[in-house]
């Protein structure tokens, strides 16, 4: 009997021990990872992050026309302007290696600011200024168009003066106001003969003569319209935004003194050379205005 009873107390012991976990191995617990906040891998990679809108470059260092040098604002569509007409002969006109200066008639560097030079050259006198060059523009284009019989301006006086006449060898005899075609000259055609006949007419034609008796009103913007205020201005390329009905520009023109033809630089960089008008409204370089309701278009 005393031997059961001490087997039941032993038994009972051992029951309590097994119950307070002396009596066995733990069960593992999962191993917690310190200092690691990293989410789990996964294979869906995580979207870019946008980046903001970049306007487009306007300018190409190495294009060599005005239409290749500069591209249209962003929101603008350039115009068309078709081919073969004094509207493409502007936007094709050739440029000088960006970055060059504005030269005067006797090869000095001018102190004009320009975005870019035209690689016309304006001959070696001081004749060719500020509205001049805009008829050298039209008559270069009339030439190389093979319309030279349409080559044709006026004095001051009112005097028509002609390239084929010029050409044929004839030359003007001006005594006071009056003027008149007298033989003298050889007959030859050329660039060169061009040139000579336009610094005769650059001596008697001022921008008023350009303006009264050689050009119209033209109604409304495109490439080709020209300003006779100031200094003078052509319209060389255009582009429109559909959305806004403004019109972006780029001008040519002319100085004093006599200087290689240029354009224009526009005091916000983000859009220069280009130029926005609104409807109606004007173009502002520096102290100069040229309003659309002054422009005019060659006779």
């Amino acid at each position: 009997m005393k031997k059961l009873s001490l087997c039941v107390l032993l038994l009972a012991l051992c029951l309590v021990l097994s119950a307070c976990g002396g009596g066995g191995s733990p069960s593992p617990s999962p191993t917690r990872s310190v200092g690691n906040s990293s989410p789990p891998p996964t294979d869906t990679a995580p979207p870019p992050t946008p980046s903001p809108t970049q306007t487009p470059e306007i300018k190409d260092p190495g294009g060599t026309t005005v239409g290749t040098r500069f591209a249209p604002p962003q929101g603008f569509t350039r115009a068309d302007v078709g081919e073969g007409n004094f509207a493409a002969f502007l936007r094709d006109l050739p440029l000088k290696t960006d970055g060059m200066s504005v030269t005067l008639y006797d090869g000095s560097v001018g102190t004009v600011s320009a975005a870019a030079v035209v690689d016309i050259p304006i001959g070696e006198s001081d004749r060719c200024q500020r509205t001049d060059a805009l008829i050298l523009l039209r008559a270069r284009y009339l030439y190389g168009a093979g319309l030279k019989s349409e080559i044709m301006f006026h004095f001051t006086s009112g005097f028509s003066y002609d390239y084929s006449s010029y050409s044929a060898g004839k030359r003007v005899k001006v005594s006071g106001s009056d003027v008149e075609w007298v033989s003298g000259g050889t007959a030859l055609d050329n660039e060169t003969v061009l040139g000579n006949y336009l610094d005769v007419l650059y001596s008697y034609s001022r921008a008023s003569t350009l303006e009264s008796l050689d050009t119209k009103e033209a109604g409304e913007l495109y490439p080709g319209v020209l300003f006779t205020d100031g200094n003078g201005a052509i319209i060389a390329d255009m582009a429109v935004n559909a959305e806004t009905g403004e019109t972006a520009v780029i001008l040519i023109g002319g100085g004093s003194p006599a200087c290689d033809l240029y354009i224009p630089p526009n005091s916000d960089a983000e859009i220069s050379p280009w130029h926005i008008v609104s409807p109606g409204g004007g173009i502002y370089i520096g102290e100069a205005s040229f309003m659309a309701v002054d422009a005019r278009e060659f006779n």
